[in-house]
């Protein structure tokens, strides 16, 4: 017997079982694998077929009914509709500079409302940039805010809570950065104007007028995004305040720029045009922009502020604006008065605050000026005067 081919034939059986056996179980793995797919399969159809999936139309938001629903957050954006005649205004500049206690503020307001006026507006910040208030959101911030010419918070809230007592608008001057800056400072400088903004609202102030919102160069539908951003950042702590952009007036030279305005008017209550700055604005400037822009003063409800801030100019201010067909102005100027002083030329101080010599006079000047008593009444606009 050949020993040789004998052991090579049983070598190759051996092998033939070997790969016969692997093959089933290969066989058997996929079809097991099969089994347990089909039965995930079936478990999962079966589930899906159980739940209740909604199939109703997405529905937009109704941004231009002004009805809000408690419930939803990404209805913040929404303006409060206020009538034309809510937003009309002739509001004075609140200059608290000095003011010693909040019976000084209260009747600084008093005075105020008796002259004619039917609103204040407080400038957050003076001329350099400094804080007007001591304002508690920001007292732990060193180097973001420098204080300028301070006033309590509590006499800012004692002058706020009078002037809504006597039925009069409390404006809020804010002076916006860069929204879009990337530097590290001016970013601190806008989250503290929001704490700013809020704690004005806690103190009585229900409209904010934002400065600085855009150039003409800039008005694109990114800055309005970053608009709408900070306004519903200002809505969800102060749902009810109104809110005004102040746009450059090139805006509305602009057709090609309307889209953007009316994007940006669906979430703005109202527009401000600054012609505060008497060297550059004079008078042929104003009254062509009320002649060429008519509608769109009343489309926007557009403010105006005025830097007038002697008896003779304000009562020019009000003959322009009123000719050109609005009486919506807010005087963001400090009232200028003479100072009282001494054989020595030294300010005269009662009570901590400074002597005036012709503050009654002015209040009677500003009367005659403006007829107030016989001719102007802002809480009854004529119908005329708003179309």
């Amino acid at each position: 017997m050949n020993y040789y081919n004998y052991n090579k034939r049983s070598q190759y059986k051996g092998a033939k079982k070997r790969l016969t056996l692997n093959i089933l179980i290969i066989i058997a793995v996929i079809l097991a694998i099969f089994a347990f797919a089909l039965v995930l399969g079936n478990h999962l159809k079966n589930k899906l077929d159980s739940t209740e999936i909604n199939r109703d139309p997405i529905e937009t938001l109704p941004a231009e009914t002004g009805e809000k629903d408690d419930n939803e957050d990404e209805q913040m954006f929404l303006k409060n509709n206020r009538s034309p005649e809510e937003l009309q205004t002739l509001s004075a500049c609140l200059d608290l500079s000095g003011c010693p206690d909040e019976k000084t503020a209260e009747e600084y307001v008093e005075y105020l409302k008796n002259v004619g006026y039917s609103g204040i507006t407080f400038n957050i910040e003076d001329s350099d940039g400094k804080l007007a208030y001591n304002s508690y959101a920001v007292s732990e911030i060193a180097g973001t805010y420098t204080y300028g010419s301070v006033t309590n918070v509590e006499n800012l809230k004692a002058a706020a809570e009078k002037a809504k007592s006597l039925g009069m608008k409390t404006t809020a001057l804010v002076t916006l950065t860069d929204i879009s800056s990337k530097d590290e400072r001016e970013t601190v400088k806008t989250v503290l104007l929001k704490s700013v903004v809020s704690e004005l609202g806690s103190v009585g102030f229900d409209e904010f007028i934002f400065r600085n919102a855009t150039s003409a160069e800039a008005f694109t539908s990114s800055r309005a995004d970053e608009l709408y951003l900070l306004v519903s950042e200002v809505r969800k702590s102060l749902p009810d305040a109104d809110i005004g952009l102040v746009l450059d007036r090139a805006i509305l030279d602009n057709p090609e720029l309307t889209p953007v305005t009316e994007l940006v008017f669906r979430f703005a209550d109202f527009f401000a045009i600054d012609f505060s700055d008497k060297e550059a604005v004079s008078a042929e400037t104003v009254s062509s922009f009320l002649t060429s822009h008519s509608g769109s003063v009343n489309a926007y409800n557009i403010r105006f502020l005025s830097g007038a801030d002697a008896p003779d100019e304000i009562a020019a201010e009000y003959a322009l604006y009123s000719a050109g067909g609005t009486l919506n102005i807010s005087f963001v100027s400090p009232l200028q008065y003479t100072e009282k002083t001494d054989e020595d030329g030294n300010p005269v101080r009662e009570n901590g605050r400074t002597v005036y010599t012709d503050q009654e006079a002015y209040g009677r000047e500003l009367q005659e000026l403006l007829d107030i008593e016989n001719d102007f009444d802002m809480h009854t606009i004529s119908e005329d005067v708003l179309d």
